[in-house]
């Protein structure tokens, strides 16, 4: 009988005990249910953290192609002249003279200066070191049309030793003058266009075009991520100053 009586007082503490584990079952879940309204929300955020960043990634890399291009305009009235030996007290205005001369182009109202490199430092190799051949001929014209005259003619046929006694047999080339980045994309188009049997890749009003045949369609390169099947590997700044156009 004593036994008897104890059960309900038993009863009441399991119930207790029952009602406890409930009311922190229904506490863990309302916690669960929080957490995962908070995760939900959060992965809304990140995923729209995520669209607006590729949108400023978009917008930063249109800017930057905007920021290119206008630089590379700015140089638009400017060619380079390769080939020609860089002599001691020369007089390069009569050498462009020369030049003009020889490929009946005009030569009114031009700026002529020879482009200069960092010398090296305590030993170590400088720019000069760096770069085959010597440093281009830059001639300023007074707009953009006089300079496409002589970009025209870019391979000009002629070599060193026709304006230079003894002089080598080198050849003359006048191209664009490229902002850092245009010729480090056209460098990395050339070496990727050699590896693919690429026939043309070349230069035309500061922008680089790449073309299979001749049957194929012009391909134009902004960036080196446009260049076909880019490695990036081959993308590092160009170690040759006097690269060519090959069309």
């Amino acid at each position: 009988m004593a036994k008897l009586e104890s059960v309900p007082a038993q009863l009441a503490k399991l119930t207790e005990s029952v009602q406890f584990v409930s009311d922190s079952f229904d506490d863990l879940k309302a916690e669960l249910m929080l957490c995962k309204k908070e995760l939900d929300s959060s992965k809304k955020e990140i995923t729209r953290l995520s669209r607006e960043n590729q949108f400023l990634n978009r917008d930063l890399s249109k800017l930057k192609d905007l920021m290119e291009e206008n630089e590379q305009k700015s140089l638009s009235h400017i060619a380079e002249i390769h080939g020609f030996p860089d002599i001691p007290n020369e007089n390069i205005i009569s050498v462009v003279h020369a030049l003009g001369e020889e490929l009946q182009l005009p030569t009114t109202d031009i700026v002529v200066t020879r482009k200069t490199y960092a010398k090296a430092a305590d030993g170590a190799e400088g720019e000069t070191k760096k770069r085959k051949g010597p440093p281009p001929i830059l001639v300023k014209f007074p707009n953009v049309t006089a300079c496409q005259v002589w970009l025209d003619k870019r391979k000009t046929g002629l070599e060193v030793k026709n304006f230079f006694e003894g002089g080598s047999d080198d050849a003359i080339y006048i191209n664009d003058h490229l902002t850092q980045y245009n010729r480090n994309i056209f460098w990395n188009a050339r070496v990727q266009g050699k590896n693919l049997n690429f026939k043309y890749v070349w230069v035309k009003y500061g922008a680089v075009y790449m073309k299979k045949d001749e049957k194929s369609k012009a391909i134009r390169i902004k960036r080196v991520e446009d260049i076909p099947t880019f490695n990036p590997r081959l993308s590092t700044k160009p170690t040759l100053d006097n690269v060519q156009s090959s069309a």
